[in-house]
């Protein structure tokens, strides 16, 4: 006879699993093929095309502070990827202490930020090399895709460039 306990949490596992095909796969039709070629936007986790790797010039071999062009601070903690569309970069972080994952989205040409959103976050215990807020969004130009990890669920939720 099977432990309860062992059978929930493959049941969470499974839906966990199935939550992050449907973000990869969400993120895979959002983002268009094309812009591999021209260095263009940095639509999701590691560019374009998914191989970390741009085709823009003019940009350093190696790279310090010093060589930033703004730093903002973020308004929780993260890991995840930033993304660029247009003149917008967009970021994640997680605030533990205030039970909430944020959204922020900075003007590329000075940091100054132009839009934010946050919403309930529940913690739970997490790997040494992780964090609440390790998944990178996602953009088409229209919609940012996001999504939130919380004990026994994953929530895909999309906002308009506008964070609405």
């Amino acid at each position: 006879m099977s432990n309860p306990a062992t059978m929930l949490n493959s049941q969470r596992t499974s839906f966990s699993n199935l939550a992050c095909l449907v973000f990869i796969i969400l993120s895979y039709v959002l983002v268009p093929k094309n812009y591999c070629q021209t260095g263009g936007e940095w639509s999701r986790f590691r560019g374009p095309n998914g191989t970390g790797i741009s085709l823009a010039t003019g940009i350093p071999s190696t790279f310090t502070l010093a060589d930033a062009n703004w730093r903002v601070p973020l308004k929780g903690e993260g890991h995840s990827s930033p993304v660029l569309w247009g003149e917008r970069v967009f970021v994640t972080s997680s605030d533990a202490g205030k039970k909430s994952f944020i959204v922020q989205c900075f003007k590329v040409s000075d940091g100054l930020e132009v839009w934010s959103m946050a919403r309930p976050q529940e913690l739970y215990r997490i790997h040494q090399f992780n964090h609440l807020a390790s998944s990178s969004p996602a953009t088409d130009g229209k919609r940012l895709v996001v999504l939130v990890s919380e004990p026994g669920a994953h929530t895909v939720f999309a906002l308009d460039m506008d964070g609405k």
